[in-house]
């Protein structure tokens, strides 16, 4: 029965290190048993490297949905996966059997040893009710380490940050990949050895960069990196980066935005201060783009409005014919950041058995 439990879990997520566990947690003090967690932070304490994360939702039904309250600190290489968000939409492609989401609060900070960690299909969003003074930084990710990736995630914002003295750099968030994500804000707070050291080489693709709940910038400092196939808000002292495929529904170059020396083709603008080379496109109207009735930022409605229209301009306007937005280029935006893992709702043990008794088990799954 262990044998085949194990091989079970390991064909699921398309994993052939047998060293690999994968570790659920669960916010029901209820659900119990082996690798089952009742906090973010617990399971990345016991886990190894390599280990997988599985955050789950809990509560009896929709209505009653609690949140994870927690700062999460991950100093080793992990996948963290949640269940997606905005499950609600009644219009996605697959039906999710599920409709509860992983309400995630506080930040979860990649910091030094963590390099290469994976996060996925993650829910984070702000709760006056619970960090009533500090709502900007809840739901949000604080990147520390180098070559994090970011996929299929609806964030309030993500913060490339370092770890650093005066005179020592420890660890810093460089060369890292977002794509597939809802972002509330994305910026470089890195301190200044770690800017003096190294660019920070981001690459951002198909992702929602909408501003943040209080209307400030999308993009914030945001230098020597890579944008493509993004829908853009606000930009903020950017500097020598590369956007392409992108539609901005929102300045570029306005006068205190301090953005210098940034590449921008094949992209379309709602206003006029795009550069008129490089197939570049000013003072488009929703109406010739998009196929939704406005833009509903954060919500289901935002994935559903930006699906471009039949007749769009946006269509085979991109760099090789390709389309512009968040559902063309090389990753095309997944709605509602839909896992494709199946997920255990329950699980129970007997607890007795031996090498000839099997053990007496119930295991609920799920899958969307």
């Amino acid at each position: 029965m262990k044998k085949i439990s194990t091989f079970f879990a390991l064909c699921l997520f398309g994993h052939t290190l047998a060293a690999q566990t994968v570790r659920r947690v669960n916010g029901d003090p209820a659900i119990t048993g082996v690798n089952v967690y009742n906090t973010i932070q617990a399971a990345v304490d016991a886990a190894n490297t390599d280990d997988i994360i599985l955050i789950e939702p809990f509560g009896e039904n929709l209505g009653l949905n609690p949140f994870y309250v927690e700062d999460v600190f991950i100093r080793k290489r992990l996948k963290i996966y949640g269940n997606g968000y905005n499950l609600e939409n009644p219009n996605l492609a697959v039906e999710p059997l599920d409709r509860r989401v992983v309400h995630f609060q506080g930040s979860i900070y990649f910091e030094e040893g963590s390099s290469g960690s994976i996060v996925k299909y993650l829910n984070g969003m702000p709760h006056a009710d619970v960090y009533p003074n500090n709502i900007f930084y809840n739901g949000s990710l604080g990147i520390k380490e180098s070559s994090i990736t970011v996929e299929s995630c609806r964030l309030t914002g993500i913060f490339m940050l370092s770890e650093e003295t005066s005179t020592e750099l420890i660890s810093q968030g460089v060369n890292c990949q977002i794509r597939k994500s809802m972002l509330g804000i994305l910026r470089d707070d890195r301190g200044i050895l770690s800017r003096n050291a190294s660019s920070l080489n981001l690459t951002v693709q198909n992702s929602m960069l909408y501003g943040n709940y209080y209307g400030n910038e999308a993009l914030a400092n945001i230098d020597n990196s890579i944008i493509k196939n993004c829908l853009v808000g606000n930009i903020y002292g950017t500097d020598n980066s590369v956007f392409t495929n992108c539609i901005f529904f929102q300045e570029v170059n306005c006068p205190n935005c301090y953005n210098f020396n940034n590449s921008i083709s094949y992209s379309l603008s709602f206003q006029n201060d795009l550069p008129t080379a490089n197939n570049n496109v000013n003072n488009v109207t929703w109406e010739q783009v998009f196929k939704g009735p406005s833009y509903g930022y954060k919500g289901y409605q935002g994935e559903d409005d930006v699906e471009l229209s039949i007749s769009s301009i946006a269509k085979n306007a991109g760099i090789n014919g390709g389309d512009l937005g968040i559902y063309g280029g090389t990753y095309p935006y997944e709605k509602s950041g839909l896992p494709h893992h199946p997920i255990s709702t329950f699980f129970i043990n007997s607890g007795i058995g031996n090498n000839n008794i099997d053990v007496d088990a119930v295991i609920t799954i799920k899958a969307n």
